[in-house]
C-alpha cells in the first residue's frame, strides 16, 4: 500500500543555484496525524510554502524550484496529468484539488456516478443550489435537466458520495502515477453562499456528517490500496466570528490532517460593477483577531494551518510590500514552524508565487504561545519575540514580529533600544530579478494603522 503523505522538510541554503540537500521523509504515518518532523533545527531556511500550480505561467522547471516550494495544488485537468509528473520528479509534494462538497450536474466538479441521493435536498425535496459567484441557477424542469451547470451542495451523509471520491483521488494516482503528498477538500463543511439550507440542518449535524463523509472516502480509498490523508479547506473568517471563535470545519481535524484559511491576513474587497477586481487590503479588525486565534488553535492542536493570503489578478507582488510584511508578521506572531504553511497569491513577474518574505524564519520563542492573541497585545501592537532567527538560513540573532491591526490607530514600536533595524521586502517573487529581503538600519517610532515591522538584532555581513 502506498502512503498518500509525506513530510517535506527542506535542508538547502535559499538562493537561486545553491545546492540543496535530498528531501528527507517522515515516517509513514496513519491518515488524520500530522506528525511531521519538527523544523526548529533541521530546516531554517524557509518556512513551509505552498503554490497553487496552474497560477504557475510560465510553469518553472520544478525542480530547480524545490528549494523554495514544498507543496503544489494542482487540478483533476487533463493538462494537470504531466504537471503532476513534473512537480513530483522536482521532489515537491503533490496536492490534488478535489471537491466533494459541490458538484456540477454537468461541468466541473463533477464525479462521473453522482446519484439522487448524493445531492443534498431543500425540505421540499428540490435541491440545494450555490448563488453568487456569476454561478448559473438550475434551469427549469425535474433534475437531471441537460445543459445544467448549476453548482450543487451536496450531502454528505451520503455513503455513496464517498466512494465517488475516493474512486477520482485512486484515479488521479493510476493516471499520473504519482503518490500525492495531501489530498484537498475545497468548501468543506459549509452551506454558506447556498440558495436554502439542508432539510433539518444543524451545524453539528452537519460537521458530524462531513466527518463521516472525510472518515468513509479514507477507508474505501484504503480498501482500493491507497492510504490517504486530508486538508480540507474551510478556515477562512469573512466576518466577526462566533463567541466560540471556532469555525464549523474546524471540527473537521478528527479526520484530516489541517486545514486551509482563505483572505489570511490579506483579503480582496467585494468586487463591484465599477471595480469587479479591487485591490487586496490587510485583514483588520475582528477578522484578523480571528485568523490568529485559529492559527493558534490549529498549532495547539498539532494540525496543518495553510495560511492562504488573496490578492488580486491585477496587483503586481513588488508594490504589495507593505501588504506581504503585514501578512508574513502575522503568521510569525502564532505560528509552528512544523504545520504553518505560506500560501501568498500576490503576482509576481516570473508567475512563481513563492516570495522572498518565506525566508524568514523565527525560532525560540521568548515566551510560549498564548491560549489567545489577546495574550500578544503590548498597548494596541500585538508582538511577539524570538531569540533565534534567520534569513535565507542565514542567523540575524533575536527578532521581533509588529503588527497594528487596527483601522485608525497609531501605537508606538514596544521594543525601543531593543533591536538594530527592520527587515524590508524588496522586489516580487524568489524567481524575479532582484527580488531579496534587505536589512534596514534604524527602528520605526510608532506602528501606523494596518501595517507591522519585523525587527532584527544583527544582520549578517555581508548585508544584503
Amino acid at each position: 500500500m502506498r502512503t498518500i503523505l509525506y513530510a517535506i522538510v527542506a535542508a538547502a541554503v535559499l538562493g537561486v543555484g545553491c545546492s540543496q540537500s535530498p528531501p528527507m521523509f517522515a515516517t509513514p504515518r496513519e491518515p488524520g496525524s500530522p506528525a511531521l518532523v519538527h523544523r526548529d533545527v533541521q530546516a531554517t531556511t524557509h518556512l513551509l510554502t505552498w503554490i497553487n500550480a496552474d497560477h504557475a505561467n510560465p510553469a518553472p522547471d520544478w525542480s530547480s524550484v524545490r528549494p523554495y516550494l514544498d507543496f503544489a495544488l494542482v487540478g483533476q485537468s487533463v493538462r494537470d496529468v504531466p504537471l503532476a509528473q513534473a512537480i513530483a520528479a522536482g521532489g515537491i509534494g503533490v496536492v490534488p484539488y478535489t471537491n466533494p462538497n459541490h458538484q456540477a450536474q454537468d461541468g466541473k466538479p463533477h464525479f462521473p456516478d453522482d446519484q439522487p441521493q448524493d445531492f443534498a435536498h431543500d425540505c421540499q425535496g428540490a435541491r440545494i443550489y450555490r448563488i453568487g459567484y456569476g454561478l448559473p441557477t438550475p434551469p427549469p424542469g425535474p433534475p437531471p435537466t441537460p445543459t445544467d451547470y448549476t453548482t450543487y451542495l451536496m450531502d454528505p451523509h451520503s455513503t455513496h458520495l464517498a466512494q465517488s471520491w475516493a474512486d477520482e483521488v485512486t484515479a488521479f494516482v493510476a493516471q499520473t502515477a504519482v503518490t500525492p503528498a495531501y489530498v484537498f477538500e475545497d468548501t468543506a463543511d459549509s452551506i454558506r453562499s447556498s440558495n436554502a439550507a439542508p432539510c433539518r440542518y444543524s451545524e453539528a449535524g452537519w460537521t458530524a456528517a462531513s466527518i463521516g463523509l472525510d472518515q468513509n472516502m479514507i477507508a474505501d480509498a484504503a480498501a482500493a490500496g491507497e492510504s490517504v490523508s486530508i486538508v480540507y479547506n474551510g478556515l477562512g473568517t469573512s466576518q466577526h466570528p462566533n463567541p466560540s471563535r471556532t469555525p464549523q470545519a474546524f471540527g473537521l481535524n478528527v479526520a484530516t490532517s489541517g486545514g486551509m484559511a482563505e483572505n489570511c491576513y490579506s483579503r480582496q474587497p467585494a468586487s463591484t460593477p465599477n471595480d469587479p477586481d479591487p485591490p487586496p487590503e490587510p485583514a483588520h479588525g475582528s477578522q484578523w483577531l480571528a485568523t490568529e486565534n485559529i492559527e493558534l488553535d490549529m498549532a495547539a492542536a498539532h494540525k496543518l494551518f495553510v495560511c492562504n493570503a488573496n490578492s488580486s489578478a491585477h496587483s503586481a507582488a513588488e508594490g504589495q510590500a507593505p501588504l506581504r510584511t503585514y501578512v508574513i508578521a502575522s503568521v510569525l506572531l502564532t505560528y509552528d514552524p512544523a504545520t504553518t504553511i505560506l500560501d501568498e497569491e500576490f503576482k509576481p513577474r516570473s508567475g512563481f508565487e513563492v516570495f522572498p518574505e518565506s525566508s524568514i524564519v523565527a525560532l525560540q520563542p521568548l515566551a510560549p504561545a498564548p491560549t489567545d492573541i489577546s495574550g500578544l497585545d503590548m498597548g494596541g501592537v500585538y508582538a511577539r519575540q524570538y531569540a533565534m532567527c534567520y534569513v535565507g538560513g542565514k542567523p540575524i540573532g533575536s527578532c521581533a514580529a509588529v503588527v497594528n491591526p487596527s483601522v485608525t490607530a497609531t501605537y508606538p514600536f514596544p521594543f525601543s533600544g531593543t533591536y538594530t533595524g527592520t527587515l524590508k521586502i524588496v522586489g516580487g517573487g524568489v524567481l524575479d530579478v532582484g527580488a531579496r529581503i534587505k536589512f534596514v538600519s534604524g527602528m520605526p517610532v510608532t506602528i501606523a494603522p494596518r501595517s507591522a515591522a519585523i525587527a532584527f538584532a544583527a544582520a549578517p555581513s555581508p548585508t544584503p
